[in-house]
């Protein structure tokens, strides 16, 4: 078809084609997206935003919101995440950590070994 109307030269038809990864999914099958295609994902950032906004509201009142919406985000996130017994497994790790003690064995280029022996223990 570009042939036939001889659009090889068009700059138009050449920036799209650049950008084939973008809007052909057969093309798109190299980067992860979980199956959500773009526009899927616009859709999903505008509906959570969009009862917010207006036509009328302006940029800063805009930006407010979103970076509202966006720490929401991420205090759901991190509660879903980081559990109390993510937590207590962190804890106790970090306090074997602190109280263990280290020495330097040797230097391999850049490399440092050390021999880590936690509270308690021998060698």
């Amino acid at each position: 078809m570009i042939e036939e109307y001889k659009l090889e030269n068009h700059a138009w038809f050449k920036r799209l084609y650049n950008l084939k990864e973008k809007w052909c999914t057969a093309l798109s099958m190299d980067f992860f997206s979980a199956r959500i295609l773009s526009s899927q994902m616009s859709e999903s950032t505008n509906s959570s935003i969009s009862f917010e906004t207006k036509k009328i509201t302006n940029l800063i009142d805009f930006f407010r919101n979103f970076n509202r919406i966006m720490k929401n985000w991420r205090i759901n996130e991190r509660n879903e995440v980081y559990t109390l017994t993510l937590f207590n497994i962190f804890e106790n790790e970090f306090l074997k950590s602190i109280s263990s003690t280290w020495e330097l064995v040797r230097r391999e280029d850049n490399t440092m070994i050390y021999d880590v022996t936690p509270k308690g223990e021998t060698n």
